[in-house]
């Protein structure tokens, strides 16, 4: 729910204005929670969501509470029973090591925390070698419990750090120049233990025993009072990956990779277990999948993370043999992943999908079962009547089917696992949606599969007939003014292709190289319309129906088109002249190319996502970004007033739509949920 830079602050503006707005009623969406001023409902949650990637994830002892976090980025303190969010906890800052002497604070980075035995603490080791405690009730920090005997480095700016298990002790280990590994305590302010050449370090539940990673690749097990060495664990042809020491500290596992052999993403590990004490083999098993591997809190389990696969194995500890598979996060994988003390529960963040799950193990499923987007939301599309919405993001399956009123779900729409929706399109009756997909392998899928366009039943939740032969998947569709063409947009093959609805045959295709930005509009029948940037900069306009050339712009001006209005009369463009920073959203008149307005936004950026009403008359703006603010502003394209100001989100402003009858708008937003607004009319 919460942002890097307002996090509570945002909530807490919501809380405010709602209670302090007498015209307007207070609202809540479907699971209690309040809706911002201006907005009749919300389709997904902010329980258990962030508008910032999640790398972190930690349970309290008490089981309580949950903690997620990235990097240096504010603390999110939920309620661990329900998902709803408690408090933002904003981290310490400490001057930056090129600022020689000046006023110059950066937040500290987390490289390893854990929570105090009672709950009440978070104790955080950052990322330059400072110890300090947080008091969790108030988010106040102390000051610094211990810090690095080494130097301050201006590389040292990460670490590779790890925590015990009571959160007593922690482990610090540069990573630009890992030479050597320091051991804290709390209570001690300076490291009880220094050692060099070390690469990782895990702790027995009594931190009486570690386990350290050596340039060699084997692991070594020492006492920690003595500093004493009990064992070292090697193979001497392979080195480990990932190790863990069983909490009671008499077993070491490590997933093991040939030495000097390249690390690929469908290579396979040796899985080897090792007496701790006299550092004899125990367990070997060939073929492991997962990169990382840890044992369970009562050690009698092994999980493995496999990140391409995006699941977690859970192995029997003793015969190494595989019992639970748990897919997790979808296409986004996985980063954060923690325990509960009774090891009944299993909290894990998928990162990129913005989502937090906490999964019952005892039954495999999530223990928290929102129904809600697990992702950013890029996909939004209103039914003719209003009272539909189709909602797609970055997941294996298309998207979802949302009833508008209450934001509660109608359909899930799931095929053979192809997902990643660009665009949708309801038929004329809103009984059907056509759903166009496209992915690459980036997201970790074979560049052979197919992404095309599919019409769906909704009721049904099934597929009616598929629109195929796309060389790239579908960047782009929509519907004639008479429901019975579809066109796509195969950016890859640089073509539109036109169809039948009913029977699904392709009647036409048009060669269009779109210069990557590129838009559609259909106003009538026998008039395609599509604005792209021009070759060389500038912009154009061009009647794809007949290939005759509507508008052409200056060259000087590197021009985005972001939309047309429906009737074909305006095109909507992110413009900035050579040489230029800032950026400015213009309306051009499509037969002439002459600037109607330009809208005064203070943060536009690239990826500003940009709509206009049906009958043209608005246009709304969101933005999205680094530099844009989670807003979506609303304007009158014939003069360029703005409107309104909608502020709510969480996360940059994704895509957006407008109803039929432009009463309300919907906008989608990387921090996985839909906020529907009302409007006024211009």
């Amino acid at each position: 729910m919460f942002t890097s830079k307002r996090g509570l602050a945002a909530l807490t503006f919501v809380v405010v204005a709602a209670s302090t707005t007498t015209a307007q009623p207070v609202r809540k969406d479907q699971y209690g929670d309040l809706l911002p001023p201006d907005a009749t409902a919300r389709i997904g949650t902010v329980r258990l969501r962030s508008g910032d990637d999640i790398d972190r994830v930690l349970l309290s002892p008490d089981g309580k509470l949950l903690i997620t976090t990235r990097d240096h980025y504010p603390l999110q303190v939920w309620d661990a029973a329900t998902g709803a969010p408690i408090r933002e906890i904003r981290m310490a800052q400490h001057p930056h090591p090129l600022s020689r002497g000046e006023d110059w604070l950066i937040p500290e980075e987390i490289g390893a925390w854990a929570f105090s035995p009672d709950s009440r603490r978070l104790h955080v080791l950052t990322q330059n070698g400072i110890l300090r405690a947080c008091d969790v009730a108030s988010g106040k920090w102390s000051d610094p419990l211990a810090r690095t005997a080494g130097p301050l480095r201006e590389d040292t700016s990460f670490c590779y750090g790890s925590a015990s298990l009571d959160g007593t002790h922690f482990a610090y280990v540069p990573q630009i120049k890992p030479d050597r590994i320091e051991i804290f305590a709390i209570g001690k302010e300076k490291p009880i233990l220094e050692l060099k050449q070390r690469r990782g370090c895990q702790f027995s539940a009594d931190n009486k025993i570690i386990a350290l990673g050596l340039e060699n690749g084997a692991v070594e097990v020492r006492e920690l009072a003595t500093n004493r060495v009990i064992a070292t664990c090697a193979e001497p042809a392979l080195g480990p990956y990932g190790f863990s020491l069983r909490p009671d500290g008499k077993a070491v596992t490590a997933v093991c990779f040939p030495k000097g052999k390249r690390l690929e993403r469908d290579n396979t590990f040796t899985l080897i277990t090792w007496d701790a004490t006299t550092g004899k083999e125990l367990l070997r098993v060939e073929g492991w999948k997962g990169y990382r591997v840890e044992y369970t809190p009562d050690g009698t389990k092994l999980f493995s993370a496999n990140r391409y696969e995006r699941e977690i194995a859970f192995a029997d500890a003793t015969t190494g043999k595989v019992t639970t598979r748990l897919k997790v996060h979808g296409l986004a994988g996985f980063r954060g992943i923690d325990f509960s003390k009774d090891g009944k529960r299993l909290v894990t963040s998928g990162g990129r999908d913005r989502s937090t799950v906490i999964w019952d193990l005892t039954t495999g499923k999530p223990a928290l079962d929102f129904d809600a987007p697990r992702g950013p939301v890029c996909v939004i599309a209103f039914s003719p009547d209003g009272k539909t919405l189709f909602t797609g993001s970055t997941q294996e399956h298309p998207g979802w089917v949302w009833e508008t009123e209450t934001g509660k779900r109608k359909q899930l729409l799931v095929a053979d696992g192809k997902g990643h929706p660009t665009s949708a399109a309801f038929t004329s009756d809103g009984q059907h949606v056509i759903v166009g997909s496209g992915l690459g392998e980036g997201w970790g899928l074979d560049k052979t599969s197919k992404w095309d366009a599919r019409l769906w039943n909704i009721a049904e939740g099934k597929v009616v007939r598929e629109f195929s032969g796309h060389t790239g998947g579908v960047s782009n569709l929509m519907l004639s003014p008479d429901g019975k063409q579809l066109v796509t947009r195969d950016r890859s093959a640089g073509s539109v292709r036109f169809w039948e609805v009913d029977s699904g045959k392709p009647t036409k295709v048009i060669p269009w190289v779109d210069n990557w930005v590129a838009v559609l509009a259909y106003p009538k029948a026998g008039e395609l319309i599509g604005a792209t940037r021009g070759a060389q900069d500038g912009g154009e306009v061009i009647n794809l129906s007949s290939g005759k050339s509507l508008a052409t712009w200056r060259k000087k001006e590197q021009t985005d088109p972001r939309a047309i209005s429906p009737d074909g009369r305006l095109v909507a463009c992110l413009e900035r002249s050579k040489g230029k920073i800032e950026m400015r959203l213009t309306i051009r008149l499509i037969a002439s190319g002459e600037i109607v307005c330009e809208l005064p936004l203070e943060s536009v950026s690239h990826h500003s996502a940009v709509a206009f009403s049906s009958d043209g008359r608005m246009i709304a703006v969101g933005g999205r970004g680094y530099t844009a603010e989670e807003r979506v502003c609303v304007f009158d394209t014939a003069t360029g007033n703005q409107l309104r100001t909608l502020r709510g989100h969480q996360g940059g402003i994704s895509t957006l739509a407008f109803s039929h009858d432009g009463k309300r708008l919907a906008s989608g937003s990387t921090d996985t949920t839909v906020l529907i607004w009302d409007l006024p009319k211009p």
